[in-house]
């Protein structure tokens, strides 16, 4: 913000507290007087009621704090302090003070909206972002299913099963300060368990042992004979025996559409396990899976994904940070694109080829480093 602050010609304010703060209520903050040749007027000049100011700024205390008054150049009060503050602690705050508070020409929260929606254009035309959203169940009946609400695509989609091959039965379980110990009923190799890798508990006559609406353990330990294992459970202590423990299997499904569908496979909505998904006419953030599920169970999704859709001062960008470049000229070309006195055609035509160019470069750098990192993990033996 402060960086688009000063492309539009906007002044910020940048000081050191001259005094501790305490956590309280109407604070009194006491800022030292201007010494930087580059910024002569007292810092308070650029503050007025309702103003957002970050106190604490690069300190892990660091709160937003909201102006109620101005008393001096040096002086003015804050609704409320979470932390205390030492004096030297940075005061930064990029207010946009020109017109304020009667015909103001931007706003904070407005800028804070061009930054938000600038990442989420950046982030559909360049989609880095993706996340797991593992045991999303798959409604009976139903072959319509919804999408997480942050999604841009869908990339994949697995099935999660537990065949009888990864199933092996409980002789002893136990629980003590909150380490659970099984011990199986059933040979097993060791290299059959891999410790910090995703089991399921189930059918154990004392149900806090269970996995509880498809979680997942994660395995912490596998004894020599394979026949011991441990995870962490927070739960009281507890002894049982008999049940379950299964590695759950993740069955990747096929990438369709629904009238490939049904050309290829004319009786498909007679089987009964999941066998494809697809995405034509399924709705906005819907998907569809072939056939209609006759079982439930539950699914693992790999989707884009954009960011929130506000921000405040003291928010983290969801891209890295080699990539906020182009947020900023995008959201440069957003408050040139507005009515009113900052407003300029041909600067917003400036800002937006810039972040044109940019959603191209990064594209295409994303793009290389995929392709060299696939040819030098197959060179070496790997599947990346």
């Amino acid at each position: 913000m402060v960086e688009i602050g000063l492309h539009l010609l906007e002044p910020f304010v940048y000081q050191t507290l001259a005094s501790p703060l305490t956590a309280g209520s109407n604070v009194l903050v006491t800022l030292n007087s201007p010494t930087d040749p580059a910024l002569p007027l007292p810092a308070t000049t650029y503050l007025y009621p309702n103003a957002l100011v970050v106190i604490g700024w690069q300190d892990t205390g660091a709160e937003v704090a909201t102006v109620t008054s101005v008393i001096s150049d040096t002086e003015f009060r804050v609704a409320s302090l979470a932390n205390a503050h030492a004096a030297g602690d940075q005061v930064l705050g990029p207010t946009f003070p020109t017109q304020q508070p009667t015909d103001p020409v931007f706003t904070q929260a407005e800028i804070l909206g061009y930054i938000a929606q600038a990442q989420n254009e950046f982030l559909t035309r360049v989609p880095l972002i993706f996340d797991f959203t593992t045991n999303l169940p798959v409604l009976i009946g139903q072959q319509y299913q919804t999408l997480p609400d942050t999604t841009i695509e869908l990339e994949r989609v697995a099935y999660q099963s537990n065949p009888a091959s990864t199933q092996f039965g409980i002789s002893t379980i136990a629980r003590a300060s909150d380490t659970v110990t099984a011990v199986l009923s059933t040979t097993s190799a060791a290299d059959s368990w891999t410790a910090g890798l995703s089991i399921q508990v189930y059918d154990v006559p004392n149900s806090t042992f269970n996995s509880a609406s498809n979680s997942l353990f994660t395995l912490d330990s596998v004894s020599a004979d394979g026949l011991t294992l441990t995870w962490t459970q927070s739960a009281s202590d507890a002894i049982s025996a008999s049940g379950y423990v299964s590695r759950p299997i993740l069955t990747r499904l096929y990438e369709s559409a629904q009238e490939q569908i049904g050309m290829n496979l004319p009786a498909w909505d007679t089987n009964t396990l999941p066998q494809a998904w697809w995405e034509d006419r399924a709705g906005i953030y819907g998907w569809g899976i072939s056939p209609v599920p006759v079982l439930g169970f539950y699914v693992e999704l790999l989707t884009s994904i954009r960011a929130s859709e506000s921000l405040g001062l003291l928010d983290s960008f969801l891209i890295p940070d080699c990539f906020v470049y182009a947020i900023k000229w995008r959201a440069l070309a957003y408050a040139w694109s507005k009515d009113g006195v900052q407003r300029s055609p041909s600067m917003a035509r400036f800002a937006t080829g810039k972040f044109e160019f940019y959603c191209l470069l990064a594209d295409r750098f994303l793009r290389n480093v995929i392709q060299k990192v696939g040819k030098l993990g197959a060179a070496a033996g790997g599947y990346f």
